[in-house]
Protein backbone atom coordinates (compact mmCIF):
# COMPACT_ATOMS: atom_id res chain seq x y z
CA UNK A 1 0.00 0.00 0.00
CA UNK A 2 2.51 2.06 1.07
CA UNK A 3 4.63 1.94 -2.05
CA UNK A 4 1.42 2.04 -4.02
CA UNK A 5 1.06 5.53 -2.42
CA UNK A 6 4.49 6.74 -3.35
CA UNK A 7 3.80 6.20 -7.23
CA UNK A 8 0.81 7.78 -7.07
CA UNK A 9 2.53 10.77 -5.26
CA UNK A 10 5.62 11.04 -7.92
CA UNK A 11 3.01 10.85 -10.68
CA UNK A 12 1.19 13.89 -9.71
CA UNK A 13 4.26 15.85 -9.22
CA UNK A 14 5.51 14.70 -12.26
CA UNK A 15 2.74 16.32 -14.19
CA UNK A 16 2.88 19.10 -12.19
CA UNK A 17 6.01 19.83 -13.09
CA UNK A 18 4.84 19.57 -16.83
CA UNK A 19 1.94 21.62 -16.61
CA UNK A 20 4.56 24.22 -15.42
CA UNK A 21 7.01 23.79 -18.23
CA UNK A 22 4.40 23.61 -20.64
CA UNK A 23 2.91 27.05 -19.17
CA UNK A 24 6.04 29.04 -18.22
CA UNK A 25 6.76 29.98 -21.72
CA UNK A 26 3.77 31.03 -22.62
CA UNK A 27 3.80 33.15 -19.47
CA UNK A 28 7.66 34.94 -20.47
CA UNK A 29 6.35 35.88 -23.92
CA UNK A 30 3.13 37.27 -22.74
CA UNK A 31 5.40 39.71 -20.03
CA UNK A 32 8.39 40.46 -22.93
CA UNK A 33 9.67 43.93 -22.61
CA UNK A 34 9.16 44.98 -25.93
CA UNK A 35 9.75 48.90 -25.90
CA UNK A 36 10.20 51.99 -23.98
CA UNK A 37 8.03 55.81 -24.15
CA UNK A 38 10.77 58.10 -24.79
CA UNK A 39 8.10 60.59 -25.41
CA UNK A 40 4.43 61.59 -24.16
CA UNK A 41 2.65 64.99 -25.19
CA UNK A 42 -0.97 65.17 -24.70
CA UNK A 43 -3.14 61.71 -23.63
CA UNK A 44 -2.20 58.15 -24.16
CA UNK A 45 -3.08 55.14 -22.39
CA UNK A 46 -2.54 51.67 -22.47
CA UNK A 47 -4.07 48.41 -22.17
CA UNK A 48 -2.24 45.22 -21.11
CA UNK A 49 -2.97 42.09 -22.45
CA UNK A 50 -6.65 41.06 -21.06
CA UNK A 51 -6.95 43.98 -18.89
CA UNK A 52 -10.12 45.36 -19.20
CA UNK A 53 -8.49 48.90 -17.14
CA UNK A 54 -6.33 51.06 -18.92
CA UNK A 55 -3.57 52.85 -17.26
CA UNK A 56 -2.10 56.53 -18.58
CA UNK A 57 1.48 56.25 -20.55
CA UNK A 58 4.12 58.13 -18.75
CA UNK A 59 7.80 59.24 -20.03
CA UNK A 60 9.75 56.09 -19.45
CA UNK A 61 6.91 53.52 -19.07
CA UNK A 62 8.07 50.05 -20.70
CA UNK A 63 5.91 48.05 -22.95
CA UNK A 64 4.94 44.64 -23.09
CA UNK A 65 3.97 42.13 -26.25
CA UNK A 66 0.76 42.61 -26.05
CA UNK A 67 0.15 46.53 -24.85
CA UNK A 68 -2.65 47.99 -26.93
CA UNK A 69 -1.75 52.39 -27.45
CA UNK A 70 -4.33 54.30 -27.80
CA UNK A 71 -3.89 58.42 -28.14
CA UNK A 72 -6.50 61.22 -27.79
CA UNK A 73 -7.07 64.42 -29.52
CA UNK A 74 -3.78 66.82 -30.03
CA UNK A 75 -1.44 63.68 -28.40
CA UNK A 76 1.76 61.97 -29.79
CA UNK A 77 3.86 58.94 -28.29
CA UNK A 78 7.58 58.16 -29.50
CA UNK A 79 8.49 54.64 -28.46
CA UNK A 80 11.91 52.88 -28.79
CA UNK A 81 10.66 49.39 -29.73
CA UNK A 82 12.96 46.46 -29.34
CA UNK A 83 16.07 48.47 -28.43
CA UNK A 84 16.02 49.36 -32.10
CA UNK A 85 12.89 51.02 -34.03
CA UNK A 86 12.06 54.12 -33.33
CA UNK A 87 7.68 54.51 -33.23
CA UNK A 88 6.01 57.70 -33.13
CA UNK A 89 2.13 57.22 -32.63
CA UNK A 90 -0.08 60.28 -33.69
CA UNK A 91 -3.34 61.16 -32.37
CA UNK A 92 -6.55 59.33 -32.42
CA UNK A 93 -4.47 56.26 -33.35
CA UNK A 94 -4.72 52.72 -31.82
CA UNK A 95 -2.16 49.71 -32.34
CA UNK A 96 -1.02 46.82 -30.23
CA UNK A 97 2.39 45.39 -30.26
CA UNK A 98 1.78 41.29 -31.50
CA UNK A 99 4.44 39.09 -30.29
CA UNK A 100 4.38 38.26 -34.21
CA UNK A 101 5.93 34.84 -35.65
CA UNK A 102 8.33 34.45 -36.86
CA UNK A 103 8.91 38.48 -37.08
CA UNK A 104 7.60 41.36 -34.80
CA UNK A 105 4.44 43.02 -36.05
CA UNK A 106 2.57 46.08 -35.00
CA UNK A 107 -1.40 46.23 -36.06
CA UNK A 108 -2.59 49.70 -36.49
CA UNK A 109 -6.34 49.45 -36.46
CA UNK A 110 -6.71 53.46 -36.44
CA UNK A 111 -5.32 57.07 -37.24
CA UNK A 112 -1.38 57.59 -38.32
CA UNK A 113 2.42 56.54 -37.42
CA UNK A 114 5.71 56.49 -38.73
CA UNK A 115 7.99 53.85 -37.84
CA UNK A 116 12.03 54.03 -38.54
CA UNK A 117 14.38 51.17 -38.30
CA UNK A 118 17.86 51.41 -39.41
CA UNK A 119 19.08 48.56 -41.40
CA UNK A 120 22.44 48.68 -39.77
CA UNK A 121 20.77 47.11 -36.43
CA UNK A 122 18.87 44.64 -38.24
CA UNK A 123 19.73 40.62 -38.37
CA UNK A 124 20.50 40.13 -42.30
CA UNK A 125 17.21 38.12 -42.54
CA UNK A 126 15.10 40.01 -40.25
CA UNK A 127 12.02 41.45 -41.36
CA UNK A 128 9.32 43.81 -38.94
CA UNK A 129 5.56 43.99 -40.12
CA UNK A 130 2.85 46.57 -39.59
CA UNK A 131 -0.35 45.19 -40.27
CA UNK A 132 -3.72 47.38 -40.56
CA UNK A 133 -7.07 45.03 -40.90
CA UNK A 134 -6.83 45.52 -44.90
CA UNK A 135 -3.08 45.74 -45.18
CA UNK A 136 1.04 45.11 -44.23
CA UNK A 137 3.83 46.37 -44.52
CA UNK A 138 7.30 44.54 -44.47
CA UNK A 139 10.29 46.49 -43.77
CA UNK A 140 13.48 46.04 -43.19
CA UNK A 141 15.67 49.28 -42.48
CA UNK A 142 13.30 51.84 -43.37
CA UNK A 143 11.72 55.21 -42.56
CA UNK A 144 7.84 54.92 -43.07
CA UNK A 145 4.62 56.22 -41.73
CA UNK A 146 1.46 54.47 -42.16
CA UNK A 147 -2.02 55.58 -42.09
CA UNK A 148 -5.84 54.31 -42.29
CA UNK A 149 -8.96 56.60 -43.49
CA UNK A 150 -12.28 55.40 -42.68
CA UNK A 151 -14.64 55.46 -45.58
CA UNK A 152 -18.10 56.46 -44.64
CA UNK A 153 -21.34 56.53 -46.45
CA UNK A 154 -22.93 59.70 -47.59
CA UNK A 155 -25.97 59.38 -45.83
CA UNK A 156 -25.21 57.87 -42.42
CA UNK A 157 -22.01 56.88 -40.62
CA UNK A 158 -21.66 53.58 -41.31
CA UNK A 159 -17.97 52.46 -42.74
CA UNK A 160 -17.85 50.65 -45.98
CA UNK A 161 -14.22 50.20 -46.30
CA UNK A 162 -10.77 51.24 -45.06
CA UNK A 163 -7.72 52.97 -46.52
CA UNK A 164 -4.30 51.91 -45.96
CA UNK A 165 -1.67 54.65 -47.19
CA UNK A 166 1.98 53.53 -46.92
CA UNK A 167 4.82 55.96 -47.48
CA UNK A 168 8.47 55.48 -47.62
CA UNK A 169 10.90 58.32 -47.22
CA UNK A 170 14.32 56.09 -46.81
CA UNK A 171 14.42 52.41 -47.82
CA UNK A 172 12.20 50.40 -49.03
CA UNK A 173 8.55 48.25 -48.43
CA UNK A 174 6.74 45.15 -49.18
CA UNK A 175 3.42 46.57 -49.37
CA UNK A 176 0.11 44.21 -49.67
CA UNK A 177 -2.98 42.53 -48.70
CA UNK A 178 -4.20 39.16 -47.85
CA UNK A 179 -4.69 37.16 -51.06
CA UNK A 180 -2.38 39.03 -53.13
CA UNK A 181 0.69 39.34 -54.02
CA UNK A 182 3.26 42.04 -52.66
CA UNK A 183 4.84 45.12 -54.38
CA UNK A 184 8.16 46.86 -53.39
CA UNK A 185 7.77 50.43 -52.87
CA UNK A 186 11.36 52.18 -53.31
CA UNK A 187 13.03 55.17 -51.52
CA UNK A 188 10.14 58.43 -51.56
CA UNK A 189 6.98 56.27 -53.26
CA UNK A 190 3.54 55.94 -51.68
CA UNK A 191 0.39 53.12 -51.97
CA UNK A 192 -2.60 53.96 -51.15
CA UNK A 193 -4.47 50.42 -50.18
CA UNK A 194 -8.77 49.81 -50.46
CA UNK A 195 -10.10 47.05 -49.31
CA UNK A 196 -7.85 44.81 -51.16
CA UNK A 197 -7.22 46.37 -54.01
CA UNK A 198 -4.04 47.67 -54.64
CA UNK A 199 -3.51 51.61 -56.57
CA UNK A 200 -0.89 52.56 -58.36
CA UNK A 201 2.99 53.46 -57.10
CA UNK A 202 3.17 57.13 -56.86
CA UNK A 203 6.18 59.51 -55.27
CA UNK A 204 5.57 60.70 -51.73
CA UNK A 205 4.53 64.14 -51.21
CA UNK A 206 6.93 66.93 -50.22
CA UNK A 207 7.07 67.84 -46.88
Amino acid sequence: MTSDRVRVRALRTSRASLLVAVLMPAVAVAQQAAGEITLVYGRATVTRGAQLSSAALQFRDHLLLGDRITLAEHSRVKILLFGKSVLTIHELSALTIIAGVPRPTLFLDQGKIDYAVPRDRMQPSEVHEIRTPNAFARVHGTVMTVEIERRSAEMDSAPIGTLTNICTRVGSVLAGTVGSPPVRLGQDRCITISGNVLGPIRPAPKN
